[in-house]
């Protein structure tokens, strides 16, 4: 979405030509904005063949590179030549070591890196060993395309999300919202023994939870099985906790009372930034995400930052919140007003266009 959002900006000014190292959902809502797009077919050697290809063709001023996630594309981009704009808003050292992580920063003109975290995670705790190249440039709340462009399918999408979260009779409930990827990183299981443990205090008030996402696509997902286990033998319905994927985040958003961000490690997570965004309370583990600096900076570290991977003091915190409506605007306003200079959307593609524009 970083990208799509990129590739818009861009197009005001150049003429952009797109290649994803991949297929993907979002190459429809690519293709609105670029002159030319291609979709990179079967191993390295031979995404390397069809880019080198691409760029002969094409003869770009300028390369802008979205994640260390297209390694498969650096062989030929090195080899080109060309001045090369790479963006780093994941956990770099997942995809390369630091060795390679150097090498690829070394032949890049410039790196863009969403967080300190991010840049710690790249090159280390030692800052002298990092890239004189490199800035640390959060990225700017994304513009969030629904998944299916057919006007009846978001309908059914938002009907969906307000039986869910809003039905009849449940208008005084507090929905506890996690969102992301099924995968071990986000926490999905700490997300689940929290709402056991909320669950489980008799003083707590009408509680529902739900996480927005989907497992991996690989037939072989160990951990949402066990997710599945670790839910029944908490007495939730797992299908009720986690509902899938939703193309309208900001309606699901709407209709949460807290957001709860339970990954063990996250540079800096979109939804965090939607939620903040949105002005909804936070909770998160300190030291665990990008986000944990900017609660502290807005001065509601008590309210929202448990320790790491501590679900008890995630629930505790959850808690709190959801029995103090007053403390829920409160703690959401400081967070949004902290975090919408930071996240601002133009400023971002601004400061990222004009970054591209040095290049050429």
């Amino acid at each position: 979405m970083v990208a799509l959002d990129i590739g818009r900006r861009l197009s005001r000014d150049v003429n952009l030509v797109t290649f994803s190292v991949g297929p993907g959902e979002l190459l429809p809502w690519f293709q609105q904005d670029a002159s030319a797009i291609y979709v990179g077919q079967g191993k390295p050697d031979q995404i390397d063949r069809q880019l080198r290809q691409i760029l002969r063709r094409h003869q770009p001023a300028a390369v802008v590179v979205n994640s260390m996630a297209s390694r498969a594309a650096f062989p030929a981009l090195r080899a080109s030549g060309l001045p090369v704009l790479i963006l780093s808003h994941e956990m770099a050292s997942r995809l390369a070591n630091r060795q390679e992580i150097r090498e690829i920063t070394a032949w890049a003109k410039r790196v863009l890196i969403s967080s300190p975290m991010a840049a710690v995670e790249a090159f280390g705790e030692d800052r002298a060993l990092w890239p004189p190249n490199h800035r640390i440039l959060p990225q700017g709340q994304c513009a969030v395309p629904p998944f299916d462009a057919d006007p009846t399918a978001q309908a059914q999408d938002a009907a969906r999300l307000r039986a869910l979260m809003r039905p009849a009779g449940a208008e005084g409930r507090i929905n506890v919202m996690g969102m992301g990827s099924l995968i071990l990183s986000k926490g999905c299981d700490l997300f689940l023994e929290m709402a056991r443990q909320v669950l489980a205090n008799p003083d707590r008030p009408d509680v529902a939870f739900f996480w927005f996402g989907s497992p991996p696509s690989s037939g072989r997902d160990t951990y949402t099985t066990l997710l599945k286990v670790q839910a029944g033998q908490a007495g939730f319905d797992f299908d009720k906790v986690f509902v899938g994927k939703t193309g309208l985040p900001d309606l699901a958003q709407s209709m949460a009372n807290v957001f709860v961000l339970p990954s063990r490690l996250d540079t800096l997570p979109n939804v965090a930034v939607d939620a903040m965004m949105a002005g909804a309370p936070v909770v998160c583990f300190d030291r665990a995400s990008g986000i944990a600096p900017l609660i502290t900076a807005a001065g509601q570290a008590q309210p929202c930052l448990a320790p790491p991977l501590d679900a008890g003091a995630l629930a505790e915190r959850v808690l709190v919140l959801a029995r103090d409506a007053a403390l829920r605007q409160n703690v959401g306003q400081a967070l949004q007003s902290h975090a919408r200079p930071i996240f601002d959307r133009d400023t971002y593609l601004e400061a990222v266009a004009a970054e591209v524009q040095a290049l050429i």
